[in-house]
This record gives C-alpha cells, sequence and structure tokens, in this order.
C-alpha cells in the first residue's frame, strides 16, 4: 500500500472507477456533517446487494474539521490489512450562484476541486488523478444499456449509497428503470435474431 502522499499524476488507466470505494460530498451531506465552526464524525459504509442479500463491502471513520476560518480538512480513518490507515484531505467552501456556498474536497494528487473521491492504489484522490476509467469506457452496446439499467436499478431501490427517492423522484426513477429494461431487452432479442441469421 503506498503512503499519504506517494501518489502522483498518471496518464494511463490503472482500474475502473464503479469498482473502488467512493467517498462522495453528497453522502457526506446527507449524513449530516457540514457543519462550520464545529467537527462531525461518524462511520460511512459500503453495501453490495446480491440475489437480495446486502454484504458491507467497506468501511471507514470519516470526520470533518470546520472549526477554524481555514476551509477545514477531512479526516480518513480505516483498518487496511491490519493496519490503521489515516488520511488528511483539504476542504474548500464555494459561493453558489443564488447565494450560500458549497464544500468540495481539495484532490491531493492534482490539487483540484472534486465532489467525489475514489480509494486506489493506497491513497484517495479523485478519478483523474489515479487514472481510472468508467466501466463504460471498455463496454459494448449491451455491456452499456446493462450499466444504464444497474444505475436506474441501484437509484430506484436506494443501493450502493443512493437515498430511497419518495414521491415524484420515485415515479420518475421506476419509469426510467422499466425503460432501460424493456431497451435491454429488445437489444438482447435483436442480438440473438442477428446472431443466428448469421448462422443461417
Amino acid at each position: 500500500m503506498g503512503g499519504l502522499g506517494s501518489g502522483r499524476h498518471r496518464t494511463q488507466s490503472v482500474g475502473v472507477y464503479e469498482h473502488q470505494l467512493v467517498l462522495c460530498m453528497r453522502q457526506v451531506r446527507q449524513m449530516d456533517f457540514i457543519h462550520p465552526g464545529r467537527r462531525s464524525s461518524g462511520v460511512v459504509q459500503w453495501t453490495s446487494t446480491r440475489n437480495g442479500v446486502s454484504d458491507q463491502i467497506g468501511s471507514v471513520l470519516l470526520a470533518l474539521d470546520l472549526r477554524s476560518a481555514d476551509p477545514g480538512r477531512a479526516i480518513i480513518e480505516a483498518r487496511v490489512d491490519g493496519e490503521l490507515f489515516r488520511q488528511e484531505i483539504a476542504l474548500e467552501w464555494e459561493p453558489c450562484r443564488y447565494g450560500g456556498r458549497r464544500l468540495f474536497f481539495r484532490c491531493p494528487i492534482s490539487g483540484r476541486r472534486c465532489m467525489k473521491l475514489a480509494f486506489a492504489q493506497g491513497i484517495w484522490a479523485s478519478r483523474q488523478a489515479l487514472g481510472l476509467t468508467y466501466e463504460t469506457q471498455s463496454a459494448d452496446r449491451l455491456q452499456r444499456l446493462g450499466l444504464r439499467r444497474a444505475r436506474a436499478e441501484d437509484k430506484l431501490f436506494g443501493l450502493h449509497g443512493h437515498r430511497q427517492p419518495r414521491g415524484a423522484r420515485r415515479a420518475r426513477l421506476l419509469n426510467e428503470w422499466i425503460n432501460a429494461e424493456m431497451i435491454l431487452d429488445r437489444s438482447i432479442e435483436s442480438e440473438i435474431s442477428r446472431r443466428f441469421a448469421r448462422l443461417s
């Protein structure tokens, strides 16, 4: 496992973004961690659902320290291979167009603001700085449709860190999931017919 600060900017893909643990500032906000002038902490967990059974695939202790006048910092602690892993991430506030302000992580490799950090090669950093690619970048058409259906399903049923939707948003996501399922089914049938035609 690489140490903190041992990462460097990479230009080649070293892994798939969706296969890593990803910490999102939206998730942090939903956990009610963002309180200027205070320090908040708690456990962030990641789960994977298969055949209706949820398994924990990772967890960290996250603390947001916003007590000082500077933007603050996030402290991430976890056990990795039996050893305590600890990393500090700088935070940055950005004014919103219509008032208020929004909190961002600052990537420890590139120094750029980001809403999401992925854990790879022993460090939390942005997807671009770690050289991670999206799953769809190396997928064919049917695989992309399958991934689209899976994303719609995750949002609809509140899986993999998504909040359980309600009301009009749930109805919209249900339609998206049904449409993605229908498009995938038709595409699979078309591909099967095409391959049978080539054999005849």
